[in-house]
């Protein structure tokens, strides 16, 4: 059951990121890597709702779980959404080829 639930969390993790920033899955680097990569690229509260949208949690339940009013949840999913778009950011999220530096 929990490995299922990993691939699910894995599909989930490339999916959402794809939907944000048009990288197809196939792409992406794996999905432990994409945690770290997450967690040093986003605030706390942005890694939370990030996490909290992927487990289908509803948006008034995310603003309850992370005491957020309406205007500064909506700040913080677009920052979410322009950090993950930069290129610094998409260059590390991105499989690099072997052998390459």
């Amino acid at each position: 059951m929990a490995i299922i639930l990993q691939k699910r969390t894995t599909m989930d993790i490339a999916r959402k990121i794809e939907e944000i920033t048009g990288i197809a899955p196939g792409e992406l680097r794996g999905e432990d890597e994409l945690r770290l990569i997450l967690k040093r690229r986003l605030t706390k509260k942005e890694y939370k709702i990030f996490f909290l949208s992927l487990e289908g949690e509803e948006r008034e339940a995310i603003r309850e779980k992370t005491l957020l009013c309406e205007e500064r949840y909506v700040e913080l999913e677009n920052r979410i959404s322009q950090k993950l778009k930069s290129d610094k950011t998409r260059s590390e999220l991105l499989r690099t080829e072997q052998g390459s530096i």
